[in-house]
This record gives structure tokens, sequence and C-alpha cells, in this order.
């Protein structure tokens, strides 16, 4: 359950009763929160919770709670020093290693739920909306795994703080379409319950004139209402007093309130307030005295006096601010200068003494030496804040400390070369955390820059390299020619040394980007090949020549599939597919970052790394090319290759394959298998089970899942939409093989509406870029797709000169299975139109055996379609309609087999009407 509101609107008074029931009723509760905090740890509202279920629980509990959960030695070593806890695992890589950590956090709370003597466990997170991206992920996944445990979970969270581009938006929006939560917005309070609150605070009655003004001024937020309270009963105002009615006794907003009953307070305690709002919204006693100048019992009075006044309140062994806004506006209230005096202070003050606020560490340390203006200190203890993210597979927390020492380090005029190392980690953070091309691609340009200005030109050419490999990839924002642009670049620099794994990934993206660029013709990529064969056979590494041979074999396999040479191009993918898992059993690693990513993106920020990043190769080629990940991608190559000859039970045997470490599908091609071959209950399933089937890793997966479920559903024009702006996308990326794949489904969504024009257009788009590459494969899939529209439209001069070519492609003997299917149908109806009705017979019948025995049942219903239409201009009469209808009404039966949607349906009794008059429901007897 989440609870949202405006701050101050009552969510964590909302948690506070549940935790009052549910310890009335027998549960245990356990409870953590964000804090407004520079250098916030990463995960900390669970590190507070498990924390806490640590210290109430027996060391006999603990060790079955723990048990195997060395990963929670991470979050809270504490664990380790009651439990002895086994030797970890060998790394599963990053994703691997991420979803270890999310899994033994999930079976502490879970197990440590099923063993309460009564009740269950209530968790309460408050104030999400200052939670880290790891945090919510955390949150996400231990949601889905509450199914038939005695475990609740709450959370709060400022509405006002969160837009769509907030993690917490995305994971709200995943888990109720998941129906795993429920969300209450919590409203002001009314007029009558303004009242009440006020007669409540003052032990009184209130007259209603003053708390109708109340309630004007306030707007019914609670914690205002509260504060402005307060602050008139510290002056002595008797509310049951008309004469405050007029409105003129209440300040006009909260931070004005706070700001007058901060001036009733002493100046030490003012004093104090200003340096605990230094230290975050939590602060230890400790640590406030080593940075205040009061001397210690003037100290301890300071902070009785604010907590009597509500400024403050006790936390266990620390303190914290009443509300976020009163240390916010006690923070925002101070000079710039005197803002960095405190801030100064802090900092020594934690180093001499080694206090950290809310267990914040070098993070903290590190934020004070940055905003109190001395940032040569900072860079050392924010990196190794980012380091200890890093630990924690907290990637998006190391990106935010890295680059607060990044900033240090500019300011503080640290050498390029040292800058530009840093930026290449942030840049493979960027890539680890999101996946997106474009951020990670900033960052190496900007070290490649940094690295030539320092004179390290064989640095520059291979941060150039990385960014082209972030654009090679299929990521969420590829650009192929932008990719072609620096790998090209960095080729001149990397090809003048010796052959290495470098050299080798940077041709192996050429070739890949060249491929479904499909600008350059052939020959680029083919020499690319070439080269990325002859390093193979130079490396010493034995793993690492079989790993160049499979990037090898599935880059020729591709190109001889898109020449036409089908048989060839799979043995060649298929030989890809088992070498792949043939080194996945082996064993050994690719560049040795699944093994040892930690160790690798440490190198980045310490004195004398980088060297161990640089020649273990990149995580770009390893986030493709690890054990797991090679065979997975060359799989999923396999399988599109079989789905782009419309054989979706081949593919699909291919794509079903490839899960990520959370078992979700990953491959967007699989919801094309399902979609053609009318599996629409799976299809509905994953679609709807977002985030928790199918993964994050890839975002079209996600889109394509939306856009084929409405296909089927019968919500055309959405699909049509979401299809076109795809199209325009691939295009502006240089995408053109892409560009020319999707040309398909806007061709087939055209012939559904009955937009020939825009059908045709899409065919020759495809036809274009097709001949212009080479593509024989696109070339022939579009002009079967003209033939069947000519023909149809009666240009059948037009229709037989495609149909020519098609003929030249089949004498090959290749088999072109569900594409040769369009074929068939592209003849069935140019004979029909010719006249030829013998044969036209035949060549319907045969492409319904094509279509059936592949599982294609669209293309089944559409065959019935279209052989209804060419015989209803050649029969005539009693015959004609009831062969129109006899058609129809097979096509219809296939559609309703498979499940689709009323408006497939209702289209069809639309076309029967248009043929012969009457719908097929209800279709009056022939006379």
């Amino acid at each position: 359950m989440f609870a949202g509101g405006e701050p101050g609107i009552g969510k964590s008074r909302l948690l506070s009763e549940f935790a009052a029931r549910a310890r009335a009723a027998g549960w245990s509760v356990l409870s953590g929160r964000a804090c407004d905090m520079e250098g916030m740890p990463p995960y900390l509202p669970f590190v507070e919770v498990i924390r806490e279920g640590v210290r109430e629980s027996t060391d006999e509990a603990l060790a079955e709670l723990a048990a195997g959960a060395s990963a929670l030695c991470l979050l809270l070593p504490e664990v380790c020093a009651r439990v002895p806890v086994q030797a970890p695992p060998p790394s599963a890589g990053p994703e691997g290693d991420r979803f270890r950590l999310f899994e033994a956090v999930a079976r502490f709370l879970t197990t440590m739920a099923r063993e309460r003597e009564s009740g269950g466990l209530l968790v309460l997170l408050d104030d999400l909306h200052w939670a880290d991206r790891t945090t919510l992920l955390l949150l996400q996944h231990l949601t889905r795994k509450l199914a038939g445990t005695p475990l609740f979970i709450a959370g709060a969270y400022r509405t006002t703080d969160i837009d769509q581009g907030h993690p917490l938006h995305g994971v709200i929006a995943d888990l109720t379409r998941e129906r795993l939560c429920e969300q209450i917005l919590l409203p002001p309070l009314s007029a009558v319950e303004t009242r009440e609150l006020a007669e409540g605070v003052a032990g009184g009655a209130a007259s209603p004139e003053f708390a109708w003004s109340l309630h004007q001024e306030t707007k019914g937020n609670p914690f205002f209402i509260e504060e402005v309270l307060r602050h008139l009963l510290e002056r002595g105002a008797d509310l049951r007093d008309d004469a405050l009615a007029a409105g003129e006794a209440i300040p006009d907003s909260v931070r004005q309130v706070i700001r007058q009953r901060l001036a009733h307070l002493g100046a030490a305690t003012n004093a104090t307030l200003r340096a605990a709002a230094i230290l975050g919204d939590a602060f230890d006693f400790g640590l406030l005295s080593a940075t205040s100048e009061l001397d210690p019992q003037p100290l301890a009075d300071a902070v009785e006096e604010a907590a009597r006044a509500g400024m403050v309140r006790p936390e266990g062994e620390s303190y914290a601010f009443g509300h976020c806004l009163i240390r916010r506006t006690i923070y925002d209230d101070l000079s710039v200068p005197r803002r960095r005096q405190l801030h100064l202070r802090a900092a020594e003050a934690m180093e001499v003494s080694g206090y950290s606020p809310v267990a914040a560490g070098p993070a903290a340390i590190g934020n004070h030496w940055r905003l109190g203006g001395r940032p040569e200190r900072g860079i050392d203890p924010l990196l190794r804040a980012g380091d200890a993210a890093i630990g924690l597979t907290a990637w998006e927390e190391a990106i935010r400390h890295w680059e607060a020492a990044l900033e240090c380090m500019e300011q503080a005029g640290t050498p390029p070369a040292r800058r530009a190392r840093l930026l290449e980690g942030l840049g493979d953070l960027d890539f680890l955390s999101s996946f997106e091309a474009h951020p990670a691609v900033e960052r190496y340009l900007r070290a490649s820059a940094l690295y030539e200005s320092a004179g390290d030109v064989l640095g520059a050419g291979r941060a150039k390299s990385r960014a082209g490999r972030s654009l090679a990839y299929p990521t969420s924002g590829f650009d192929y020619p932008g990719a072609l642009d620096h790998l090209r670049a960095a080729e001149k620099v990397l090809a003048a040394g010796p052959s290495s794994v470098e050299l080798g990934e940077l041709y192996a993206a050429l070739a890949h980007a060249e491929s479904h660029a499909l600008r350059n013709g052939p020959d680029q990529m083919i020499e690319a090949m070439r080269l990325l064969e002859e390093i193979s056979g130079k490396l010493d590494s034995e793993f690492l020549q079989d790993l160049l041979r499979v990037q090898s074999y599935h880059l020729r396999g591709h190109y001889l599939g898109l020449q036409g040479h089908l048989a060839d191009g799979l043995a060649l993918e298929e030989l890809a597919c088992q070498t792949a898992t043939a080194l996945q059993d082996k064993g050994g690693t690719v560049n040795e970052w699944s093994g040892r990513w930690h160790e690798f993106l440490l190198a980045y920020s310490s004195e004398d790394g980088g060297s161990t990043a640089n020649d273990a190769g990149s995580f770009q080629f390893s986030r493709v090319h690890s054990r797991a990940g090679l065979s997975n991608f060359t799989t999923n190559c396999c399988g599109w290759q079989l789905l782009d000859l419309h054989d979706p039970v081949g593919a699909r045997a291919k794509h079903e394959r490839i899960r990520d470490a959370q078992g979700r599908f990953v491959t967007p091609f699989l919801l094309y298998d399902l979609f053609l071959c009318g599996d629409i209950g799976t299809l509905r399933q994953l679609a709807e089970g977002g985030t928790a089937t199918l993964s994050t890793i890839n975002p079209e997966t996600q889109i394509s899942a939306r856009l084929l479920l409405g296909w089927a559903e019968g919500r055309w024009a959405e699909t049509e939409s979401g299809y076109a702006e795809r199209l325009q996308r691939w295009g502006q990326q240089g995408a053109r093989g892409l560009a020319a794949w999707t040309g398909h489904p806007l061709l087939q969504l055209a012939r559904i509406n009955g937009d020939v024009a825009s059908a045709e257009a899409s065919a020759l788009e495809s036809l274009e870029i097709s001949l212009g590459a080479g593509a024989v494969k696109y070339e022939f899939y579009a002009r079967a797709e003209l033939a069947l529209l000519l023909a149809e439209t009666g240009r059948l001069g037009e229709a037989e000169r495609h149909l020519i070519r098609c003929r030249e492609i089949l004498a090959a003997g290749e088999d072109w299975r569900g594409l040769g299917g369009r074929e068939l149908l592209a003849e069935a109806v140019y004979a029909a139109a010719s006249g030829r009705h013998d044969e036209a017979e035949a060549q319907f019948g045969r492409a319904l055996d094509v279509f059936r025995g592949l599982c294609l049942p669209w293309d089944e219903a559409e065959t019935y379609e279209v052989w209804a239409r060419a015989w209803g201009r050649v029969l005539r009469g009693r015959v004609r309609r009831a062969f129109i209808r006899e058609k129809l009404a097979l096509a219809r039966a296939v559609y309703e087999r498979i499940g689709a949607g009323q408006p497939w349906l209702d289209r069809l009794a639309a076309r029967e009407r248009g043929l012969v008059g009457v719908a097929l429901e209800g279709a009056a007897p022939d006379l």
C-alpha cells in the first residue's frame, strides 16, 4: 500500500497509526525511511528495517533467518558478527549479483513474517520520494514475493515530489498494473475536521469563525494547522476569541510560521538547530556536539528546548527534526557563507571523530567538503562512497557519488587523464544501470577529449571506441551511423597497435552496425568480419578465440541470410548458438567482466587504476557476450532469422530460452512469435504482467507487448501510430534494416484498414532499402506484398514484374517458409485476376498448407478473405454469395479460435456486407 499526499498532509501519522493497530493485533512492525540528506547510503530504508529485525531476533532465530544469505552481510555487516555465514558464491555478473542481494532481503523478511508466533510482519517505509532508485527496485522485487506470506508493506511519499520521470512513479505504475498494490491519496482536512484538530491540540473549544479562517488559510494541511496552533498558543492566544478569525494572526505559509516559532526560541537553540540542519533530517548528538561551538551542557539544554517546542524529537539514540519542512526551512535560510562554514565544520568533525549521520560514511564527509568549498578534500571520500555503492550493486547511487567526485576534481584542477578515467567508469555505470546508450556515450566522448588534451592518443581512441560500441548494439538509444563514425575514428588509432581484445571488439561492433545500418552495402561488413577473424587467430586466449569465432559465425550467417542464402545463413547462426552454448558449459570468461566486474569498476576510481579495466575489454561487449549473454545473443539472432521467414514456432523455441537473472523474458521478438502463431492468451499474460514477466533490459520488449496486444485486440489505430513512431525513430537512428522490418507491420495494418495507398508506400520503402543494401530477404517480402496489392487492384502488369523477380529468387531452391506462403498468395490472386482459375485454386490451397503447417493463423484467415474477394470478382449469383460466405465463415472461425478481438469479427461482417449485401450472422437464404 502506498500513501501519497502533499507535505504535512499526515502520511507519516497514518503509518504510525498502522503500526499501533498492527502491534495491538499481535503483528511485528519494522520501519525505515529515506532521508533528505546529501550522501544518503543505498538501500537505507531496508537497512533500517533489517537492522531492527536483526536486533529483535535471537541468535538461533537469526541463524535460520539468514541461512545462506551471505549477501545480507553486504547491507548489514553486523549479521556476520552474530551468525556464521557461508562464503559468498562466485559472481553471477552485475545483474545476477544484484538479483542475489534482492533475493536475500526478500527471503529474510518473508521468513521472518512466517515465523511470527501470532499475526504477521508489517514493514513501514516512509519518505519514499527521497529513496534511491535501487531501493525502489528492491521494494518492487519484494512486493512480488508477498503472495501467501503474512507480510504487509506500507510506504508513504510526497505527491509534490513525484513526476513521471521519478523511479517511484514507474514502480507504482508497474505494481498497480500487476494488481499488487493499492494507492491512497490523502486529501486535506475539511473545515469540520480542522476545527476538531484545533480543539484537540488546544485542549478546549475553538470559535467557529477562527476554525473556518484557520481552514481557509492552511487549506486543510494538518502540519500547517498544528504549527499555526502551536505558534498561537505559545503567544497565549485564546482560540475562543472571534478576533482571531480575521486571519491576521495566521501566517500565510508554513515556512513563515516555522520562522515565527523559531524566533521565540533562544539564540543557542537556534544556533544548534542550524548546525543540526547541516547534518540532515536525523543527527547524532555526539556529531552535533563535535560540530557545534557550544559546550556539552548548553548544547544539551538547547536540544531539550528544541524538543519541547516540537522542532526535534528523540529517535532511538539519535534525534530527528519534527518534520522535514522544519529542517528545510532552517537550512534554506542560512546565508551562503554560514552554510559553507557549517559544512566545513561538519566535515572536519566527521573525519576527526569518525561520526557520520545515519551511517552515511564517506559520502556525507565528501559532500560536506564539497558544499563547504573544499573540493580537493571531497574527492577521495566521494570516490570511496561510489566504490561502496558498487559493492552493493547500487550503480545509480555510485553514479551520483562519482559525479560529485568529478565535480570536485574539475573545481580542484585534477589532471585531465585522471578525470578521463573516471568519466570512462561513469560511462560503464551509465550503461550498466539503464541500458541507455546516450548518457554513456556523452561520458566516453568527454573522456576521449580529455585524453587527447593530456596527449594520450591511445586512451582517446579507446574511449571513442567505447562510445561507438555503446551505439552499435541493441539498446534503447542505438545510433548506427553515429556508431560507425566513432568506431572508424577509433580504428585509426587502435589498428596501429598490436592485436587486442579491444580491437577485436571494435571490428565486431563495426560489422554489427554495418549489418543493421545497410548504408554502405555488404563490403564494409565483410571486411570487418575478415579483420575480426584475423585478430581472433592471433590472440593467445583460447576462449577469446572461440568467442570472436562465434561472433564471426553469427555475422556471416546474418549476412548470408540477408543475401537470400537462407540455409547457409541459418546453419551458421545455429553453429554460433551451439558454439556459444558449448562455451557457456566450458566456463571461462569473455573479457573477464562478468566475473570481475566489481574489481574492474573500482579500478576507475583508484589513483593508479585504469589498466586493469582497459586491458580486459569493455562492458558493452561483455553485457552482450558474457557466458550467458553470448548464448542468449546468438540464440536471439538465430530465432530472428526464423521470425524473418515467418516461422514463429521455430523462432519461439529459440526466444523462449532467453531470460534474465530473475527469469523474465528478454527479447521483444518472442512477442512477435506469440502474435504470429496466434497465442494471444500468452501474449496478453506477458503484456499485463509488465516488468514481472518481461525484462526491463530492453525497453522495446514492453513496447512490443503493448503494440502487438493492441493489434490482436483490434486497436489498429493505436498500434499503427506506435509503429509509425518507431519507423521514424529507426530512420533517425540510421537503422535501415529495422526500418525495413518495421515496414512489415505498417503494411499489414494498412491492408486491414483498406488503405491500399499506405500499404503500397510501406512496401515500396522496404523495397528501396533492400535494393540499396542488397538484402534479398527483405526484397522478396516487399515484392511479394506489392504483387499481392497490385494484383488485387487490377494492376497486373506491375504485379507480374514483381512476381517474376520472386520466382527468380525461389529458383535458387531455398526454403522461404512463411514468406514463401505470402508469395503463393500473391500468385493465387494474380492467377485469378488473369482468368487462370484452376491455377488460382491450386495456389490458394498451397498457400493455406504453408500457413497451417507453420502455425500462421492470421495469414490463414487473410487467405480466406483474399480468396473470397478474388472469386467475388469472377463468380455470379447464388454461387458467388455461397462461396464468399463459406470463405469468410472459415476466416471468422480462425479469428474466434485464436481469440482475436471483437473488431476483427466486426470488420469481417462489414466486409461480407460489402461483398454480398448481408452480414454473416443474419444472412438471408439464397433464392
